[in-house]
């Protein structure tokens, strides 16, 4: 009976969170979300949409669309590419050859990645001709790697073109500058660009661990262009703009401040992640979630999704169908939909109900104490006291566990120790069966002696 009511206030709880965080559908197929005002930007594979979207005769591609959130509509450019990322009015990514079909950059191939942006405004494609791979774009600066081999130099003077170079795109006054540096996934915050570089293209030991074997990050100032090793591995950074970097390693949020070349690993897991300003936006076993780093908290929303991006109140995300059922009434449960929430300050303390552990109870300090992502003023139960009991149960269990070595040793030190009780008491009877052969022997004769003495 406990247990009912408690599974109903659970589910009454989750349920008002969900409502005061008012979640939407765009009801379109689509991945990667990226969004800016009220307008999300993303991919869709022309499989999943099921047809033909930039009328080339078939339905390989993946295509550029964007949904606008006052007009509930989603509008197709009609321009193949993906990991769009949105500013103001440019949606940036970038398009492979392969799939347009068209030789881009008029080298004499179609095998190459390129640049291209969108005017929302205007509504028009603008290809820059520049090769470009994994794009992250902040404000009006893009920052990408491309190949040596396209731009036939050798940065770092190793002998070979093999390598990829740091470069960036200023999508207002069209200049574009190669940095030298050597690596790949940068990102930016408009004054540093973190990257990643591979010991095996540098051929240099980054971190001074023995081996060439690690992709380390590193730090690339724009004021002053210069650059240094962080000595830090990970993948999939984010940098906000106080120079805070998050990235992921060994499954681990873990934040980097480029500024003050500080590392701090948390025991957060987390399979994407993104950083806007104060807020840390991350997804894990198909959830999403986010942390606060002014007050060190984190809150689960207990909403499917992955890859989400944050404008202000508004998040969007990526969610599976066949976690959270036919989100655009096909009749399947097979696509990935592009949802997004509103989110609100329902108890009035200053903090938005996307990142506040409360939000039914106004709570500013947001203490969690436990940290289960649950705030202390929500939450009755502290679960460090069934933690507490766990490690008791397994330092039992890991104590009174042993090892066949162990109870090889054990049972030989009891066989010693049978051994010596056994040689201890053998001893101490043949001492006494001694003393009482003695007295038979001696005492007669003794007896004798002093009758004979005593005149008897």
């Amino acid at each position: 009976m406990k247990r009912g009511i408690l599974l109903i206030l659970v589910i009454l709880l989750l349920c008002t969170y969900v409502n005061a965080l008012t979640l939407h559908s765009t009801e379109t197929p689509g991945e990667n979300p990226s969004i800016y005002g009220s307008i999300i930007a993303f991919e869709t594979h022309e499989d999943h949409a099921g047809k033909d979207l930039n009328d080339d005769g078939d339905t390989g591609d993946r295509i550029i669309q964007y949904y606008d959130i006052e007009k509930q509509d989603t509008i197709n450019t009609k321009t193949t590419g993906k990991k769009p990322l949105v500013f103001a009015y440019y949606i940036v990514f970038e398009t492979s050859e392969k799939e347009e079909n068209k030789d881009l950059n008029d080298d004499g191939d179609k095998e190459d990645k390129i640049l291209q942006y969108y005017n929302i405004h205007e509504q028009k494609t603008i290809n820059t001709e520049i090769e470009a791979q994994e794009p992250y774009l902040y404000q009006y600066l893009v920052v990408f790697s491309t190949p040596e081999k396209s731009l036939k130099q050798d940065y770092n003077n190793d002998g070979d073109l093999d390598d990829n170079v740091i470069r960036y795109y200023d999508l207002k006054t069209q200049e574009l500058t190669t940095t030298n540096q050597i690596g790949k996934n940068p990102s930016t915050n408009g004054r540093r660009i973190l990257f990643v570089t591979d010991e095996k293209e540098v051929k240099i030991d980054l971190n001074n661990d023995g081996d060439q074997d690690d992709q380390i990050f590193q730090v690339y100032s724009l004021e002053t262009k210069t650059s240094f090793s962080t000595k830090e591995t990970g993948n999939k950074n984010s940098i906000n703009k106080k120079s805070l970097a998050v990235y992921i390693e060994n499954n681990k949020l873990t934040f980097y401040d480029a500024a003050g070349n500080e590392k701090q690993q948390t025991e957060i897991n987390a399979d994407n992640v993104r950083i806007k300003e104060n807020i840390l936006l991350y997804d894990y076993d198909n959830k999403i979630n986010t942390y606060n780093i002014e007050t060190q908290t984190k809150t689960l929303t207990e909403i499917y999704g992955q890859k989400i991006d944050l404008f202000e109140t508004i998040a969007v995300f990526q969610t599976d169908e066949e976690n959270a059922g036919d989100l655009n009434a096909d009749g399947d449960q097979k696509d990935t939909i592009i949802r997004y929430v509103i989110s609100e300050d329902g108890d009035d303390d200053g903090i938005f109900d996307l990142v506040d552990n409360c939000p039914t109870i106004s709570n500013l300090n947001q203490a969690d104490i436990d940290n289960d992502g649950m705030g202390d003023e929500c939450d009755s139960k502290d679960d460090r006291e069934e933690e507490l009991e766990i490690e008791e149960i397994i330092e039992e269990t890991e104590t009174s566990k042993t090892t066949p070595k162990q109870e090889s040793e054990t049972i030989q030190q009891e066989e010693t120790e049978k051994d010596r009780n056994l040689g201890l008491w053998f001893g101490i009877f043949m001492l006494f069966l001694i003393s009482i052969i003695a007295a038979i022997l001696i005492l007669p004769k003794y007896y004798k002696r002093r009758k004979k003495g005593f005149g008897f």
